[in-house]
């Protein structure tokens, strides 16, 4: 994936907590005004949690010590990756001697 996209998605991932944030306290703030209403906050956010604690466990790879590369290639599957890597290759006129790293020169010419 071009750095240039994940600058872009990072981004627009900031873009979506700023806005989930703003909508979150405006309900929450009226909550507290309620008798009632922090209790009810504190288990809408344990559930929440516990959900999201569920869901990295079951369904997100483990990529500790594992570079971008690795990490696309778990995601992807390593055929789905290896069609991108050619693709942007030829949509950006990549000659394989051009690659800089020569660990990953090597990698590629491998293939």
């Amino acid at each position: 994936m071009p750095r240039y996209l994940i600058a872009t998605l990072t981004t627009f991932t900031s873009m979506i907590g700023w806005a989930a944030n703003f909508v979150l306290n405006s309900v929450f703030l009226n909550a507290i005004d309620d008798e009632n209403g922090r209790w009810i906050i504190f288990i809408v956010l344990a559930c929440l949690s516990f959900l999201a604690y569920l869901f990295v466990m079951t369904c997100v790879p483990d990529t500790s010590g594992k570079d971008v590369r690795e990490m696309l290639r778990i995601i992807l599957g390593q055929e789905k990756y290896d069609q991108m890597e050619r693709d942007l290759h030829k949509e950006h006129d990549i000659l394989y001697s051009d690659i800089v790293n020569k660990d990953v020169r090597k990698e590629v010419e491998e293939k």
